[in-house]
């Protein structure tokens, strides 16, 4: 048989058929993790979407409500001056009926602040809701997650058949070479499979 120069030794391609594959399948493990994050927080996020705009919509409404809130107290206050010296020159011009309207104006302009109160009671409860909604959402998309991981995982579980081929394989062929020891380094988790599946062979 001619020897092989060193030129054609350095030509010679290396066979990686079995790195390849072993690499694609790690990638697509890898690739189905993110895709089960990713679904889950795209379901999220869409729920989350109304919610948060809602939110916002709240708050900037409760934060008009306090400055116009603020901005009455003072004007109120001017008002009801206005409107007792009002009621006064009624009542010594003899309108009893025009003076009693003038103070129930008055009255009716004081409750605007407790109806803003109201209102912003209102708007805090629905933040609150909006939270606990969103709780809810973030739940349920989690429960997605883990059905899904499910579907994933079983199909996963094929790599203990292969694991278990190798090892039956290895037994049959070798059998005074094959210990635990040897078998412990075809994975650095076997440990791992033996914790989840109870080392079933």
């Amino acid at each position: 048989m001619p020897k092989l120069t060193i030129e054609q030794n350095q030509t010679e391609t290396p066979d990686t058929e079995i790195a390849d594959a072993a690499a694609l399948l790690a990638q697509q493990c890898k690739d189905c993790f993110q895709l089960l994050v990713k679904r889950r927080c795209a379901a999220r996020d869409a729920g989350y979407k109304p919610l948060d705009a809602e939110f916002m919509r709240l708050a900037e409404e409760s934060a008009n409500i306090e400055d116009a809130a603020q901005n009455l107290q003072e004007l109120l206050r001017a008002k009801a001056r206005a409107a007792q010296s009002e009621h006064d020159r009624l009542l010594l011009l003899g309108d009893r009926e025009g003076a009693a309207a003038k103070l129930a104006e008055q009255r009716e302009a004081e409750e605007a602040p407790k109806a803003m109160r109201v209102r912003q009671q209102e708007l805090e409860r629905r933040s609150a809701d909006i939270e606990e909604e969103k709780e809810e959402i973030s739940q349920s998309t989690l429960d997605a997650f883990f059905k899904e991981s499910q579907t994933i995982i079983r199909a996963g579980e094929s790599l203990f058949w292969l694991l278990n081929q190798i090892e039956a394989y290895l037994r049959q062929e070798r059998r005074g070479f094959v210990s635990d020891n040897a078998l412990a380094d075809l994975t650095s988790e076997w440990s791992s499979g033996n914790r989840w599946y109870g080392g079933r062979r």
